[in-house]
């Protein structure tokens, strides 16, 4: 929080990042490569959707030294960051939008959370649940819940009711990474005014240290030849009923097969994740050995790591190779869907 002498907000430049009084700092603890949230945003950037903007930095706290750290921007509704419109800015009384809504497995309990009839829950974001009106909140939780309705009735007719492009980009996120969170945890939706179209869209990247073979929860997720959407981890954390309809459906399988594909020629291919990984590993050469005498992480089994590895070097081997395996996988899969592409 950038805060002025009196504690208030204070917009400022932080380190070549936007203007913003909020910022994240993410400590690279279980992600011993540091890398996995920074690749996840760039893809995110690359498709052409807001995703956080990130920094690695050194910490020191009152003179003493505290390790590598990432700083990100937050989630806000801002035009450098998620640039959607405030409720009621297309015309007087109009509730239909611009909102932030985030998915989680469960609820936090402190009273910003809505659940479905299928038993999906959300929570407030962008109004948060200090700002929101009732209407206001009524009107999203009608809006959630007319989604998963129409959804479940009709997959097919999904591009009314979603805004499928995000929907199958957030796809194809989930199943490259193969997170442990995927589509359950951490997951940003948007709420189009309906002037702007008033679909339910997937919204920004947010948390994603569990992915790329980093969380040993199920077991499935350390694998490279599983969907993703296919995991049950158990409620209240399944993959939400609405995805699995999305997956079963023709069209939707179709659009993911075209667009991974034409990702695979750049944001997605394997040259691409190696340069990024070659190029931010070597800026912090001289910082992980000081970052190692702080936190002696490496050849140490920390839950959820898949793999323990004995050196930072060998870290950056098995996530390369892992995401190589991945995407081999894939388009094997890709290949076998149906329906051509434009």
């Amino acid at each position: 929080e950038l805060q002025d002498g009196l504690g208030g907000d204070q917009a400022r430049a932080l380190l070549g990042l936007p203007p913003g009084s909020d910022f994240a700092l993410y400590a690279c603890y279980t992600d011993k490569s540091c890398l996995r949230n920074a690749l996840v945003f760039a893809i995110g950037q690359e498709l052409g959707r807001w995703s956080p903007r990130t920094r690695f930095v050194e910490l020191y706290l009152d003179d003493q030294y505290r390790g590598i750290y990432m700083i990100w921007e937050r989630i806000r509704r801002d035009p450098t960051r998620a640039d959607l419109p405030a409720p009621a800015a297309a015309a007087p009384g109009d509730l239909s939008g611009g909102y932030l809504v985030r998915h989680e497995g469960g609820p936090e309990g402190d009273g910003s959370d809505f659940q479905t009839t299928a038993g999906t829950w959300y929570r407030f974001h962008y109004p948060d649940v200090a700002r929101i009106t009732a209407e206001q909140a009524a009107y999203v939780r009608g809006a959630w819940q007319a989604m998963e309705t129409a959804l479940a009735a009709d997959p097919a007719g999904y591009a009314t009711t979603i805004d499928e492009a995000s929907w199958v980009d957030r796809a194809i996120v989930e199943e490259v990474t193969n997170n442990w969170d995927g589509y359950v945890h951490s997951v940003y939706m948007t709420k189009a005014a309906d002037a702007d179209g008033g679909r339910i869209g997937m919204g920004p990247l947010w948390d994603f240290d569990l992915a790329f073979a980093n969380g040993n929860v199920t077991g499935y997720n350390c694998r490279t030849d599983t969907w993703a959407y296919q995991i049950q981890r158990g409620a209240p954390d399944d993959v939400p009923a609405y995805w699995r309809a999305l997956w079963a459906d023709a069209g939707f399988r179709t659009a993911w097969k075209c667009r991974y594909q034409a990702l695979r020629a750049g944001p997605l291919a394997d040259a691409t994740f190696a340069a990024r990984i070659a190029a931010w590993s070597t800026w912090m050469t001289a910082a992980r050995a000081r970052d190692q005498a702080r936190w002696p992480t490496l050849g140490t089994p920390i839950f959820p790591n898949c793999t323990t590895q004995p050196s930072y070097d060998a870290e950056l081997t098995s996530l390369r190779d892992w995401i190589t395996q991945r995407l081999a996988w894939l388009d094997g899969q890709a290949a076998a869907i149906t329906g051509a592409c434009p």
